[in-house]
Order: C-alpha cells, then structure tokens, then sequence
C-alpha cells in the first residue's frame, strides 16, 4: 500500500508475464482510470494492450508522465526510466534489472527516493539498480 489511494494513472514498462500479473493484481488494490504501455518490442505492446485495456505509448516518457504508478519489467541492462519523467509521489514497483550489472532506473531518480526491498541481501547481490546507484534501501 505505498501508492497514493487516489492513484488512477499506471503506466508499465515491458509486456510480459510479470507486466500482466502486475496489472492484474494493482488492479485488486486501485481502480485505475487509465492504463499505459510501452515495450520495446511494439508488436508485444499492442497484443498486451489489447488483452489488458491499455493504451499503447511511443516512448517511456510518454508512457509515464503524470503516472501515479509505474512499474517496470523490462530486461533493460541500461536506464529506460529516468526521475525527470516521474512526478512527485508516484510510486514505482521496479522488478526486471535482476541481475547486478543492469538497469531500469537513473541514479536521479534512485538517489531521490526511498527505496523499498523484499530482501536487503537480495537487493545488495543482484539488483543492478541498488548497486550501481549506490543508494540505501529500507
């Protein structure tokens, strides 16, 4: 429950497994008005899109300003999100830089939030977005 219960934008990265399931349960927690999409892989937006209600974007930066919600799913191993896109007080579910050498997030936007994990181990030995920021998490 670290969203705003007002959220009504979600706007996700990616269009996978992990990018349907997260749709399908934010949706139990918040009744979004609008949901984005972007992928890099267009073809994959658009079929996610469809079996999901979303909107199709052309960039990340399209797909997440003005977003209460992000989340990205990527398999990104530089930033695809960056903290000038993202408003005050959104709140970012990042889980596709898994492995310690990649990315999803800018170290802006890192060292600018508070940084929540399911494991502060975990997180030490293979989120590339907590390593390579250098951020703490709680």
């Amino acid at each position: 429950h670290l969203a705003s219960k007002d959220a009504s934008i979600l706007a996700i990265l990616g269009s996978g497994v992990q990018a349907r399931s997260h749709v399908t349960l934010l949706r139990l927690v918040r009744d979004f008005k609008e949901i984005r999409v972007w992928s890099p892989t267009a073809g994959h937006a658009q079929t996610f899109a469809q079996d999901v209600g979303a909107v199709v974007c052309g960039s990340v930066e399209e797909a997440v300003i003005g977003a209460d919600v992000i989340v990205t799913v990527t398999m990104a191993v530089e930033p695809v999100l960056f903290g000038k896109w993202v408003k005050p007080g959104a709140h970012v579910n990042a889980v596709g830089a898994c492995r310690y050498n990649w990315r999803e997030l800018d170290d802006d936007l890192m060292q600018t939030s508070a940084v929540v994990v399911d494991s502060r181990e975990g997180a030490m030995a293979e989120s590339g977005d907590v390593i390579l920021s250098k951020v703490g998490t709680l």
